[in-house]
């Protein structure tokens, strides 16, 4: 087995290890091939435990992940691990911590300061971003935005991204400004959904609360599916692991264990979806 992943690019000093594993690499079969590393979605859990020790070995440590609940709560890992998983984000401050959450079409934000020495990682889906998710995580990590920089992982484009009124009015209500990531769908059959923009919606938020630099890796989930687990387009599928790692600052490279193994030589372009709205 050979475990790939997608790896942050970003201007956060090389302590910091972030990155999206594919959906290939591991046990799991039909659906869930063959990396899938949630428990919770029907798959065979002994695959499961396999496919967690594979990302275990090549990483160099376990990775506990967050039991996301589509919310806006934020945990500190030195105050709230292990006790307490139950989150949309996590904040590390200190060496040798790590945390994961997994995704299969919401993003992945990651989040550090440009010393490298705090860093945080969010599952933002429209329920946390319509909610305030972004700007609390930066509120918590107590640096000044300007300080920070993010990096927005694989996701959904707004290409397979349908969604209903009740998705448009709670961005809408939350902020008037994001209805520019709303397009009407040409379909006929579906003339009352929009397509989503989820990644736009995520870069304009950390752009508002005061984070300039903001890189978004634009490959789509949804369309590709030979490296990536989708709900929308598979419904029964698999996770994907988003995991952040902090290092000391000055770790030696001799001794870093994680190897950076990128799926993509070059960021893949989605196209965009330009069709004007009219709920």
């Amino acid at each position: 087995m050979s475990v790939d992943w997608v790896s942050a690019s970003w201007s956060i000093p090389p302590n910091i290890k972030a990155f999206t594993t594919s959906r290939n690499g591991g046990k799991s079969l039909g659906n869930y091939r063959s990396l899938n590393l949630s428990y919770d979605v029907g798959d065979n859990s002994s695959h499961i435990d396999k496919n967690r020790e594979e990302l275990s070995l090549y990483i160099g440590r376990r990775v506990p992940f967050l039991k996301c609940e589509h919310q806006t709560n934020v945990i500190d890992v030195d105050k709230d691990f292990p006790d307490n998983l139950y989150a949309d984000a996590a904040i590390i401050r200190h060496p040798f911590q790590t945390v994961g959450i997994l995704t299969a079409d919401c993003l992945p934000v990651f989040i550090a300061n440009k010393k490298g020495t705090v860093s945080a990682i969010a599952h933002c889906g429209w329920r946390g971003l319509s909610q305030g998710l972004i700007e609390k995580v930066i509120g918590e990590i107590g640096e000044s935005p300007a300080n920070l920089c993010a990096f927005i992982g694989p996701g959904i484009s707004a290409y397979g991204y349908l969604v209903g009124s009740n998705v448009f009015y709670s961005f809408k209500n939350y902020n008037s400004d994001l209805i520019q990531f709303f397009k009407k769908s040409t379909n006929p059959d579906i003339s009352d959904k929009a397509h989503c923009d989820l990644k736009g919606i995520a870069k304009f938020l950390l752009n508002r609360v005061g984070v300039n630099e903001v890189n978004i890796h634009d490959c789509d989930t949804y369309r590709d599916k030979e490296t990536f687990f989708s709900y929308r387009r598979d419904y029964s599928t698999g996770r994907m692991a988003s995991v952040i790692l902090m290092l000391p600052v000055n770790f030696g490279a001799v001794e870093e264990k994680i190897v950076e193994k990128d799926v993509f030589g070059e960021i893949k372009q989605s196209d965009d979806v330009d069709i004007p709205l009219d709920f």
